[in-house]
């Protein structure tokens, strides 16, 4: 079956920004979750687009450019 994650906890993930070739980095609160799905708590609203995969990047890096 998935894999369970731990409850109510925040993550950090790239958001992308509308019209442009960046992307910032939020603090995202999330609920009850699988492998393949999680119950979004704060910091998106319905619409936005994130980054699911792997950056490569230093935690300090706030925000990146797309290639």
């Amino acid at each position: 079956g998935d894999r369970r994650l731990g409850p109510y906890r925040t993550v950090s993930l790239f958001k992308l920004e509308p019209g442009s070739d960046f992307a910032t980095r939020v603090a995202v609160g999330i609920g009850k979750a699988t492998s393949r799905l999680a119950e979004i708590r704060s910091g998106l609203i319905e619409g936005d687009r994130v980054i699911t995969t792997l950056v490569d990047v230093p935690e300090s890096t706030g925000r990146i450019r797309l290639n």
